[in-house]
């Protein structure tokens, strides 16, 4: 299968280092067909053999072919998803969380969770909102086991059990040591994080990922990809299968 620039991001995410991060972020805001890879390095102030080194990481044939796929997957989102719009955190927080989607992931979840004693849902702040969503979700598909809680419950979980985690930056210190508690009692753990490498992510069984970025002249995260998500949930969990909203 000709998987997109984002999917072998994130297949590859851990073997990514700061550098290869650094220039992932500049190609998804600067690339096009005409980029090359000289403009890239003096940008970054790195080397060109490390930009080169990253497109054989992300299994193109080097960085002509890495440059090309990405320029037309980004011509490609606007008329897919039927995003011309003006508002580019809104084109990149729907685009690239769909992108980000693993379908055999999701039916993975949907399908221990038939089989869980009790799922509790766990999340801080505006993250609590998408819990509750969650938690009515399940409810509707019959799951009346699930709750959204947090160390109550946590403390009478059993490797039967199911515990979802709901964060942004998978770093609250509040929210980790609930998900290492719920490890240490054998549960199955879900984390439901931005795209990256993180503390919640790297307890879990089952990892799921939306684009998230800091809204233009605002101090909040952007959580359109995260409604994204748990609206894919609720889709798997009436239905059974995960199918993408058709945005255009």
């Amino acid at each position: 299968m000709n998987l997109s620039f984002e999917n072998r991001v994130n297949q590859l995410y851990m073997r990514l280092n700061e550098a290869d991060d650094e220039i992932v972020d500049w190609l998804r805001m600067n690339c096009t067909e005409n980029t090359t890879i000289k403009e890239v390095a003096n940008s970054l102030y790195v080397a060109p053999n490390t930009i080169f080194r990253l497109s054989k990481k992300l299994e193109y044939s080097g960085f002509s072919e890495m440059r090309y796929a990405l320029a037309k997957e980004k011509q490609q989102g606007e008329s897919k998803y039927g995003l011309n719009v003006v508002d580019s955190d809104l084109h990149d927080s729907i685009g690239r969380t769909l992108e980000l989607i693993d379908g055999s992931v999701i039916e993975r979840i949907i399908s221990r969770l038939r089989e869980a004693g009790k799922i509790v849902v766990c999340g801080m702040g505006t993250n609590e909102f998408f819990c509750n969503l969650l938690v009515t979700y399940m409810h509707h598909a019959g799951l009346s086991n699930a709750v959204v809680d947090f160390e109550f419950s946590m403390r009478a979980l059993t490797e039967n059990d199911m515990a979802f985690f709901l964060s942004v930056s998978g770093e609250n210190p509040r929210i980790v040591k609930l998900a290492l508690e719920a490890k240490q009692k054998g549960a199955t753990l879900v984390s439901i994080t931005d795209v990256h490498y993180n503390s919640i992510q790297k307890l879990s069984d089952y990892n799921l990922y939306f684009y998230s970025d800091f809204l233009k002249n605002e101090l909040a995260p952007d959580y359109t990809g995260l409604a994204i998500l748990v609206r894919l949930l609720r889709n798997a969990l009436m239905t059974g299968t995960v199918e993408k909203e058709k945005t255009n």
